[in-house]
């Protein structure tokens, strides 16, 4: 069953932490990650991301360990940020640096440790109102119930179930 949003052709929201585009430069996880953006491009997802993201996605592991550069990867790394209409690039503002700094200071009361990059990514979901964000960081999903977000690996099916839930309780 589609859910409310899907069924009134608004698409789900979902926000990608920087590692999920690493992953897929690398190859990772391809036959989900290749899912959602799938969903993308039909339009029943969308994908948001921050401006750090341009900054933190800078090589793939293989060429890190090489220490040289590859351009076939900087050139998929730039499909990304380049007229890439399915994929919104979020420019992170002042209020959205002090939401970050905030977790922060919340996580540090519960015996956290995030970082200020982490803490931009999950602010900007949170700012926006995007309640998935999807990571391959284990760690940032302690935070979800401070940033009031559903934090998690991507996947295909949960983001969907997750709607249908909320709905059935409202």
């Amino acid at each position: 069953m589609p859910s409310k949003q899907a069924r009134k052709g608004k698409p789900l929201h979902i926000y990608w932490d920087a590692c999920v585009f690493i992953s897929y430069i690398e190859g990772k996880d391809l036959s989900v990650l290749d899912a959602i953006l799938a969903t993308v491009h039909n339009g029943s997802v969308r994908l948001y991301t921050s401006t750090l993201s341009i900054a933190e996605v800078a090589y793939a592991e293989d060429e890190k360990q090489k220490q040289r550069p590859n351009p076939v990867v900087e050139a998929a790394i730039d499909s990304f940020w380049a007229g890439n209409d399915d994929i919104t690039l979020v420019n992170p503002h002042e209020l959205i640096m002090r939401d970050a700094r905030k977790l922060m200071r919340d996580g540090l009361a519960q015996g956290y440790s995030l970082k200020p990059p982490d803490a931009i990514h999950l602010a900007t979901a949170r700012r926006l109102n995007i309640g998935i964000v999807h990571t391959y960081d284990a760690r940032l999903q302690r935070y979800g119930g401070l940033a009031n977000l559903s934090i998690r690996a991507p996947d295909t099916m949960q983001p969907m179930l997750a709607v249908i839930a909320d709905e059935d309780e409202a």
